[in-house]
């Protein structure tokens, strides 16, 4: 059971601006509706350091638990829960999760969150005011609710945050694609002595930022980044974005599957020894699902959980070897006629 102290204001005939917001926990889940009106808009400010609240607002308490929703008088709430719930803003907040009636996102709604490291929104989102991410330096997962195949804000929310972003597209069977975007660097050189100045861009994060159309993600297009990244980008960067492309190969060409799947092989080492480091089961699993990985590298797995004393982890790794490069003897058979 979670509580949120929310103060907003009326937008149109049935539609609401959420302003600020109190809770007790600093996992943010905000409801679809407060007082029957849809929470259609995230304010300016609304998770900054420093609230920038109007003269007017409406201040609501909401309760909600595992399979209801409550709405509780406002009046003399605030003085009930004073002491015991936090303001939801700034280096506090952890994680964001915005309903699907969310439509804007207003100027520096989450500035300076330097804690923020997951968000969660809806394809209904298509509005994003400027700066509104600025200082959410940790914030590096997203999910986007309703599938990869409709229209949202996306694009606009990932031409604010230039550091590495991991995309997943959920819809209603779950997981659909999950998209890396690394990260890119700007700068720009004065050119003397017309005091003008060229910008440099630096990373295949800036084009792949540009894989859009219509505000559908173009997977096609983002593929064709691999080849120049494989020059600029890290080997860390590298086998991420190739294997969420193989795991979800969602419009995957045969060509770029190839290619994807070789770049693993070839630092098989290296995803393994990672694997291992971040106690990642699941990743070693599916890789040995898609036969990216050979016998030599299981064992890798093996010594280095081992070594690092993870007895669950080198047990695991040791039933996936039996189960996939078990060597299956056969028996000499002989008939009579041979002798």
């Amino acid at each position: 059971m979670m509580t949120y102290e929310l103060y907003w204001e009326h937008i149109g005939e049935d539609e609401a601006r959420l302003l600020r917001a109190y809770g007790t926990t600093p996992s943010v889940v905000l409801p679809e509706h407060i007082e029957g009106y849809r929470l259609t808009e995230i304010g300016a400010y609304c998770f900054a350091e420093s609230a920038h609240l109007p003269e007017q607002y409406e201040r609501t308490t909401i309760v909600t638990g595992d399979s209801s929703e409550e709405n509780i008088s406002s009046e003399g709430i605030f003085s009930v829960w004073e002491g015991t719930m936090c303001e939801l803003a700034g280096k506090y907040i952890k994680e964001v999760i915005l309903p699907n009636t969310v439509r804007k996102i207003g100027n520096l709604a989450f500035y300076h969150c330097m804690s923020l490291e997951r968000m969660e929104l809806g394809s209904g989102l298509v509005e994003i005011g400027s700066d509104a991410f600025m200082n959410c330096s940790k914030l590096g997962n997203m999910t986007l609710q309703g599938g990869c195949r409709k229209p949202s804000g996306m694009r606009q929310i990932l031409a604010q945050i230039s550091s590495d972003m991991e995309v997943t597209f959920a819809g209603e069977k779950g997981v659909e694609a999950v998209l890396l975007f690394p990260e890119y660097y700007e700068s720009y050189d004065e050119i003397a002595p017309a005091h003008l100045f060229g910008r440099n861009i630096e990373g295949e994060g800036f084009r792949a930022r540009q894989c859009f159309k219509d505000g559908v993600m173009d997977f096609r297009q983002y593929d064709t980044i691999f080849p120049k990244a494989c020059v600029e980008e890290s080997e860390r960067t590298l086998c991420r974005l190739a294997y969420d492309r193989l795991c979800y190969p969602v419009d995957l060409g045969e060509s770029e599957r190839k290619a994807y799947g070789k770049y693993i092989r070839t630092h098989a080492e290296y995803v393994c020894t990672a694997a291992v480091k971040m106690r990642n089961m699941e990743q070693v699993k599916v890789l040995c699902e898609l036969e990216l990985l050979e016998k030599v590298d299981m064992e890798t797995c093996i010594r280095l959980a081992a070594e690092s004393n993870w007895a669950e982890g080198a047990a695991y790794f040791l039933r996936l070897k039996e189960q996939y490069f078990a060597v299956k003897q056969t028996e000499d058979r002989y008939a009579f006629d041979d002798f």
